[in-house]
């Protein structure tokens, strides 16, 4: 097996595609607590600024990736049954009003309440 077929196995992003990269680095980071701008710069072998500057000329902040990054991982995690206090805390969140805050920031619904709707649906 090439290297080129493990990537594709691995869903790998091309290293050109700074976006995604930056996505799965902070999805990586997220194991570690949440993702702070100094851990996922210094992942990418970045200053602050120099990921601020790249982030901005696309028109996009930290903020919003991680809570882009984390609201999904927690979708993924309800489709799971995993119960929403472990996923809080599978996200680096020590408190539930925090981690229901930005899941309803960038999802629309609280986490109880999206979880209920998929349980509802399903």
């Amino acid at each position: 097996m090439s290297f080129a077929d493990l990537d594709g196995y691995l869903d790998m992003p091309d290293p050109q595609d700074h976006i995604k990269v930056l996505y799965e680095v902070v999805n990586y980071s997220r194991h570690f607590g949440l993702p702070t701008l100094a851990k996922v710069s210094q992942l990418l072998g970045l200053s602050e600024q120099q990921l601020q500057r790249r982030l901005q000329s696309s028109g996009l902040n930290f903020t919003s990736i991680v809570g882009f990054v984390l609201s999904g991982e927690t979708v993924k995690q309800i489709v799971l049954g995993v119960p929403l206090e472990t996923i809080s805390k599978r996200m680096g969140y020590t408190n539930m009003t925090s981690f229901s805050r930005m899941f309803k920031k960038y999802r629309g619904v609280t986490p109880k309440q999206y979880a209920q709707h998929y349980a509802d649906a399903y």
